[in-house]
């Protein structure tokens, strides 16, 4: 399946790094509070990031089967000034995808990345199986290769866990090296190649897994026509065909007048912003109609006087009743 986990990272104010790009076809952002002249590692973290995520899926459901930029809100300062890091994928948008197995599949891609950012590239605490059939258990070979050796392995794995690092708390923290201490012999990245249909031989060697044509990574139909990996412009401003953009192609005449004759008006400058293309402008409301406005600011809350309303009204009833003696 198409699978592209490398971002792009863009500093907001300096201080809010957002890593944006494409994985499962699916637009992700991932933004958390961060201190660029401020030394980080995996194992010293700064002291703004909580060690949690925020993760918004989105109310609603619609299949558009086009690719959007997920309407929930990464900039969610109420959530990043907490210490939580903010993620969203179109694919886990619900008002974008009403799939839920593919939902499910996105976001155990979006854990993956999530994990790799946050300790450095270390990925030993999680193994990823690779197959070029569908998700959900096609034959009895499947089952047995894939479906049974993976809760048997989570089963070793969590024991081990449970026996090594207990936890004084339901809602304490591992470390991540606690959780590679503990994984089995048998938890390590594989993938089975498409013409292997009983599953019989475990490949370790990722380079022989991205040669096959069911597992290899794709390129969306933009990033093959020069468009950035960040999937954030959808329809593009134009600039006219010009042979120097094409220096190590060698058209004919005849070649070159037909390129012109199918784009006219010119080809995309990726250069240059989409069109209509601004900045999120979130959470919004639809109380007015399509296309909604920003929301105003939130309610303040007031407690003084509304004691004294109380008491107001107790009097004023008093009066009433005494009135109606």
């Amino acid at each position: 399946m198409p699978h592209n986990d490398h971002g792009l990272l863009e500093r907001a104010a300096g201080s809010k790094p957002v890593e944006r790009g494409t994985i499962n076809r699916g637009i992700y952002a991932i933004a958390v509070l961060f201190d660029p002249a401020r030394p980080r590692s995996a194992v010293a973290p700064q002291p703004q990031w909580n060690g949690k995520v925020v993760y918004t899926i989105g109310a609603s459901t619609g299949q558009p089967r086009l690719q959007f930029r997920a309407e929930q809100n990464r900039a969610d300062d109420s959530a990043l000034s907490r210490g939580f890091t903010v993620v969203d994928n179109s694919l886990t948008d619900s008002l974008y995808n009403s799939n839920r197995v593919l939902n499910a599949e996105t976001l155990m891609m979006m854990k993956a990345r999530i994990v790799d950012a946050a300790n450095d590239g270390n990925h030993g605490d999680q193994v990823m199986w690779r197959y070029g059939t569908g998700l959900l258990p096609g034959t009895a070979a499947q089952v047995t290769a894939v479906t049974l050796q993976s809760l048997l392995n989570m089963h070793t794995w969590l024991t081990a866990l449970l026996n090594s690092a207990p936890k004084a708390t339901l809602n304490s923290v591992r470390k991540q090296q606690q959780v590679i201490a503990a994984k089995p012999a048998t938890a390590f990245d594989l993938c089975y190649l498409t013409g292997d249909v009983n599953f019989t031989t475990k490949v370790t060697d990722f380079a022989v897994c991205d040669a096959d044509p069911r597992l290899v990574k794709h390129a969306s139909p933009r990033q093959v026509a020069g468009g950035a990996l960040a999937e954030d412009i959808l329809k593009c401003q134009l600039k006219p065909l010009n042979s120097v953009d094409f220096a190590s192609l060698l058209f004919t005449s005849a070649q070159w007048a037909r390129l012109q004759a199918t784009f006219p008006d010119g080809v995309c400058d990726w250069e240059l912003p989409g069109v209509g293309q601004q900045r999120a402008a979130s959470p919004l409301t639809f109380a007015d109609g399509p296309g909604g406005k920003r929301l105003p600011p939130a309610p303040q809350s007031r407690s003084a006087g509304r004691e004294d309303d109380h008491h107001h009204d107790r009097d004023r009833d008093d009066r009433g009743d005494r009135d109606d003696d």
